[in-house]
């Protein structure tokens, strides 16, 4: 039997079967290290005494977030609600859909329209533009700049990064808004892209 604390440390551990092996992948699904005392996410170490994980994400997913410029937390320092499967984006496509979802579902019932229906329009079109921004943010990163992980890129490709990231995730959004409920796709695909590359600029 195993209890949880929020961030993964044990809060009870009893094995009532001596016989049966160990389990190996517990917190989350994770593999637990337990003579290191680490979850193995994959791409990253996480210590669930401290609540952190032991080397920084490679990218900071969503530079409008304040949580997400710290890139040794873990869900966005809030656990009860996400969930990181991979070590790599806390759990911020969560987030993000979900946001998304709320804006479609407002948009819709400001419109008269049936609010689960722009809700789950918004939350599709949340998904498509993240994973865009994302990809395209990974694929600067690690192919067009050669590195590793985002902390090893200059200040100028990391400003060139999150610009066209968020730009492209931003492009997606506006276009396919467009699409779904009328007007130019290519006027809102630009002027949504440059709002958001303009908004990260900002900050």
């Amino acid at each position: 039997m195993i209890e949880y604390l929020p961030f993964g440390d044990y809060r009870l551990r009893e094995d009532y079967d001596t016989g049966f092996p160990n389990a190996n992948y517990t917190f989350t699904g994770q593999e637990d290290d337990d003579e290191l005392g680490f979850y193995n996410y994959g791409a990253r170490l996480y210590d669930p005494v401290i609540g952190r994980f032991i080397t920084p994400d490679r990218i900071v997913q969503a530079p409008e977030n304040p949580q997400t410029l710290n890139r040794y937390s873990y869900c966005l320092n809030n656990p009860l609600i996400y969930v990181d499967p991979s070590g790599e984006w806390v759990g911020f496509f969560v987030w993000a859909v979900a946001m998304a979802a709320f804006a479609g579902g407002a948009e819709a019932h400001a419109n008269d329209q049936p609010i689960l229906k722009g809700a789950a329009i918004g939350a599709v079109i949340g998904a498509a533009s993240f994973w865009a921004g994302y990809g395209v943010s990974q694929y600067l990163t690690t192919t067009v700049f050669n590195a590793t992980e985002f902390a090893a890129l200059s200040s100028t490709e990391r400003i060139v990064t999150v610009a066209a990231g968020a730009f492209t995730g931003g492009a997606v959004s506006g276009g396919l808004n467009a699409a779904v409920y009328g007007g130019s796709i290519w006027k809102g695909a630009l002027y949504s892209g440059l709002s958001a590359a303009a908004f990260v600029g900002l900050l």
